[in-house]
C-alpha cells in the first residue's frame, strides 16, 4: 500500500502557501478590474477640451504600471498555488 497523506494534513502543512496564493488571486482580480476603470477616465479625459497630453500620458503610464503589477501578482499566485503540487 502506497504512503498516503490525509487531505487535512496536506492542507494544514501548506496552509500559508494556500493563503498567500489566494490573496494573490484576489489581488490579480482587483487589478484586472482597475484597468477598465482607468481606461474610462482616460477616454473621458480625451473628451475634455482642456485635457493636456501629459494628463493622457499619465493615464497611459498608470495603466501600464497596473498591468505590470498585475503580471507580477499573477505569477506569484501561480508559483504559490502550483508550487504546492
Amino acid at each position: 500500500m502506497p504512503f498516503r497523506i490525509p487531505f487535512k494534513e496536506f492542507i494544514r502543512r501548506y496552509r500559508m502557501q494556500y493563503i498567500a496564493g489566494l490573496a494573490c488571486l484576489a489581488g490579480t482580480n482587483a487589478l484586472a478590474l482597475t484597468i477598465p476603470w482607468l481606461i474610462k477616465f482616460a477616454v473621458d479625459a480625451f473628451a475634455e477640451p482642456e485635457a493636456s497630453r501629459s494628463d493622457i500620458a499619465l493615464y497611459a503610464l498608470t495603466i501600464v504600471g497596473v498591468a505590470v503589477v498585475q503580471s507580477v501578482v499573477r505569477t506569484n499566485s501561480r508559483l504559490y498555488l502550483l508550487g504546492i503540487s
